[in-house]
């Protein structure tokens, strides 16, 4: 496989979207969105969805479960477009990316029943 790629693995980071779209979002200083948007990004390592999903909408969904799993309101723009349309994200590529999550929390065989991340938050699948 990597004689394939000629040795090229290098991949671009989804944290360096998720640092942008706060900003453009004007959320760049609520540390706990931000914090739990970063757990999701370090959690979704563990698991395929780099290989399914574009970076970008990997990080549209990271803030998306973020702002739920929080509590918070993102404003939509003056216009009425929605905030993850804004940023490029796809419904569908944010549902099948937190859907990954979900499975990835719920069915971890490795997983602790303490939560040693306090800010994260109890998060209600719907």
């Amino acid at each position: 496989m990597l004689e394939y790629l000629t040795f090229d693995v290098v991949l671009q980071s989804p944290y360096s979207f998720l640092y942008s779209f706060l900003q453009e979002l004007q959320v760049e200083d609520n540390k706990q969105l931000r914090n739990v948007a970063w757990a999701f990004l370090n959690d979704s390592c563990f698991t395929m969805m780099c290989l399914m999903i574009p970076l970008k909408d990997i990080a549209v969904a990271a803030v998306y479960f973020a702002a739920k799993g929080t509590g918070t309101q993102i404003l939509h723009d003056k216009n009425g477009t929605l905030w993850w349309e804004r940023l490029g994200g796809k419904p569908d590529l944010i549902v099948k990316a937190v859907g990954v999550m979900n499975e990835f929390y719920t069915e971890n065989p490795l997983r602790r029943n303490d939560n040693l991340y306090e800010q994260s938050p109890g998060f209600i699948w719907e």
